[in-house]
């Protein structure tokens, strides 16, 4: 009897697609790469995920191999030598240290011209520097190309404090931490802002909160269409003012604030 051995190359290229979309790019390069002149054309094809957990040489070796192939970047480690300038397709960057300032200068569409979604879990003065690249020098109006759609922070980075022109293009904001009264700044700093994200962590007073929601009773946000709000601090409730249609709990000092806009989907969640 005759047996005919079956060779890997005769999979379709389809089959290797799905098969490497489950193997990680340490193992794509260790394990795959150089194996044939097919496979490693196909491997230069896909698009990679990249999670830097450790600086050693096999993670920095298939970074700099994939780094024109990268579309999510999550960075745990600190690496003065990565240069994000050589991540061209970079669409996603999930930011978990500290960044250098060369490496926090080049977050700009000349560099990254794909970054849709920028999120950092730490933030300190030295990363204030971005705000300024992203706010202000890089205004979708001025590039006239898509950039940075979602900016996920963990609090209210002080250049919204001592900003005063109103910031451009963000779509979708984050915020791990935020007062009520930052709320109503990030809605008055971003016009086009459509989907707005917070956890409030601290509650106002209940003058401040008169103040802030009599004040903003005619204030209409063009863009907003979701509100998602947690709140992780004890609520108090407070007597409404006669003749005001509103009852004070969150949601509707949050629609207070954002009323006007058709259509708003607003959600709210409680904390103990």
């Amino acid at each position: 009897m005759n047996y005919t051995i079956s060779q890997l190359e005769i999979f379709p290229d389809e089959l290797f697609l799905d098969l490497f979309s489950y193997i990680s790019p340490i193992d794509l390069y260790y394990a795959w790469h150089g194996l044939n002149c097919r496979i490693s054309a196909i491997i230069r094809s896909i698009q990679i995920s990249f999670d830097l957990i450790e600086n050693s040489n096999e993670n920095i070796r298939a970074l700099d191999y994939f780094s024109r192939q990268i579309v999510f970047l999550r960075l745990s480690v600190s690496n003065e030598s990565l240069d994000f300038r050589k991540l061209p397709n970079l669409c996603s960057l999930i930011i978990d240290t500290k960044l250098t300032k060369k490496q926090l200068d080049s977050v700009q569409p000349s560099y990254l011209p794909h970054l849709k979604r920028l999120n950092f879990s730490k933030w300190s003065k030295n990363e204030e520097i971005l705000n300024e690249i992203i706010f202000s020098r890089h205004s979708s109006n001025e590039q006239n190309i898509p950039w940075l759609k979602v900016y996920h922070l963990p609090k209210l980075p002080s250049y919204f404090l001592t900003n005063i022109s109103q910031l451009s293009h963000i779509q979708t904001m984050i915020f791990d931490r935020v007062t009520s009264c930052d709320i109503n700044l990030i809605l008055h700093l971003q016009p086009t802002l459509c989907r707005l994200k917070v956890t409030v962590v601290r509650w106002m007073s209940e003058d401040m909160m008169l103040t802030v929601s009599l004040n903003n009773k005619n204030f209409q946000h063009q863009y907003l269409i979701h509100l998602h709000a947690t709140m992780n601090t004890y609520f108090k409730m407070v007597p409404v003012p006669e003749g005001f249609p509103i009852t004070y709990d969150l949601q509707s000092l949050l629609l207070r604030i954002f009323y006007g806009r058709r259509g708003l989907a607003s959600s709210t969640s409680t904390v103990d």
